[in-house]
């Protein structure tokens, strides 16, 4: 008799699947209880339940913002910042009645950044952008594609940032090579910038 013919009765027919398996060089009929994808303990199996449904197509479908477009929407915001930092000089000097402008200037820049921190937080968890980012149509997200939180943005906009404005701003400049485009400030509050249009 030929080795590879296999010859089953009616009812073991009915006992048995055809199985294509990793640990397998041939195809052949095996038993239900012999078949490694249909057994609950296979590995393989586990981690293809664990992967959350959709998440490969939701990725490939985002648009990551770049370091440019995302430089010119912080342009964006400095522009609405400046006229703030022009009145607190204005007010302290005038308060004051100092003419040395470098200590004016830090001054200002004191105040007009305790008054901008609290609205940038607020932009950055009731809309997902700051005004800049709005003009340019980019959004800040989670890993899940919800808006960032208070403490997602504090971790972001506050403690992330002072991070990537050291050694030379490098923080922001690792946005250009990053594959999802994300400064070290995002890495740390595990948000992404992307593009709505």
């Amino acid at each position: 008799m030929d080795a590879r013919q296999v010859f089953l009765s009616k009812s073991s027919l009915t006992r048995r699947r055809l199985c294509i398996g990793p640990s397998y060089n041939k195809i052949g009929l095996v038993s239900e209880e012999q078949n490694p994808l249909l057994d609950p303990k296979n590995s393989s199996l586990l981690q293809i339940n664990q992967t959350p449904v959709g998440t490969q197509n939701q990725s490939s479908q985002l648009r990551y913002a770049g370091l440019f477009v995302r430089w010119v929407a912080a342009f964006i915001d400095g522009l609405i910042i400046l006229p703030i930092l022009l009145l607190f000089i204005w007010i302290i000097a005038l308060i004051g009645k100092s003419t040395d402008l470098d200590k004016v200037a830090d001054k200002a820049e004191i105040f007009a950044g305790l008054i901008w921190l609290p609205l940038n937080l607020y932009f950055v968890t009731k809309y997902g952008a700051t005004p800049g980012k709005m003009v340019m149509k980019l959004r800040i997200i989670k890993e899940d594609g919800s808006v960032p939180d208070f403490k997602t943005a504090f971790k972001r906009e506050i403690i992330g940032k002072i991070v990537s404005g050291l050694f030379l701003n490098l923080g922001y400049i690792w946005i250009a090579f990053d594959k999802e485009k994300q400064g070290i400030h995002d890495k740390i509050a595990k948000t992404h910038v992307i593009r709505l249009r």
